[in-house]
């Protein structure tokens, strides 16, 4: 099993993968609804394929299998994306942020694996990345109404993210969680929350 840069060749199947734990309204409305997955997320595949190739996207391969990814672009890359027509409400909150702030856009572990473990490693691994560019720090979306992700919640706080504000779509509620990189010898205060994104 290796973590390594998404492959062009490994686009399709991770956005099968995509596809298959995508939810609508009519999921969540069931008697057990899902406890995880990308609610009424409606993306292209040529969209999504942009976000999977971008240098700080990152999947995990066992026996030539995808079982794990992380897509991931800086803000400079979402606002090419915005340029090129692609934007949604999380775009729009997020483009005028410093350019390397990482936005951690799609997180996906196979069913069959531990979650948490899996999904733990490769987002550590996404963080170490964007310090290495030098990212003041980090941001997610995950959805809190009317349906509550609550595998990504548990996860984003376990590894130091906090909610900093919500942004309301035509389907559902996303709260925004931010990670500041704090560095040696730099002051908390001046290396928080609101640098990363202002109110």
């Amino acid at each position: 099993m290796i973590i390594r840069h998404v492959k062009k060749s490994n686009v399709s199947e991770m956005f099968q993968k995509f596809r298959d734990v995508s939810i609508t309204l009519q999921d969540i409305s069931k008697k057990n609804p899902p406890k995880s997955g990308f609610y009424e997320y409606k993306l292209k595949y040529s969209e999504f394929e942009k976000r999977a190739l971008s240098p700080l996207s990152l999947v995990c391969i066992d026996d030539s299998k995808v079982v794990s990814y992380l897509l991931s672009l800086q803000i400079s890359e979402v606002n090419n994306l915005i340029n090129s027509g692609i934007t949604n409400p999380v775009f729009n909150r997020i483009k005028g942020l410093d350019k390397n702030v990482i936005y951690f856009d799609q997180l996906l572990v196979s069913r069959d694996l531990p979650a948490h473990a899996f999904a733990a490693r490769i987002l550590q691994t996404g963080d170490r990345l964007a310090q290495e560019i030098g990212s003041p720090g980090a941001i997610g979306a995950t959805p809190v109404s009317p349906w509550y992700n609550l595998a990504p919640h548990n996860l984003i706080r376990y590894q130091g993210f906090m909610k900093k504000d919500t942004v309301k779509t035509d389907s559902c509620n996303l709260g925004l969680y931010v990670k500041p990189y704090w560095k040696l010898d730099t002051p908390f205060e001046n290396f928080g929350n609101d640098l990363i994104l202002p109110n």
